[in-house]
């Protein structure tokens, strides 16, 4: 109840400014052309022969002929 007749409400602190806004990437920005490569280079990695569980057999140092599929 003393508060009401204390005198005028305190004012709360300023707000800090608004940070800038994010930089959108551009299709033809040097980094976003890089990151298409490396992902292309990683997809191109994974696939074909070495990426297979059947080429494993074949490079694997203990595997005899008894192991490789087809005989």
């Amino acid at each position: 109840m003393g508060g009401l007749f204390s005198g005028p409400p305190k004012l709360p602190p300023a707000l800090p400014p608004p940070p800038p806004p994010p930089v959108m990437p551009v299709p033809d920005d040097e980094a976003v052309l890089a990151a298409k490569r490396r992902k292309a280079a990683a997809i191109q990695q994974r696939s074909g022969r070495q990426s297979t569980i059947l080429s494993m057999l074949d490079t694997a140092p203990d595997a005899g002929d008894s192991d490789k599929l087809g005989g």
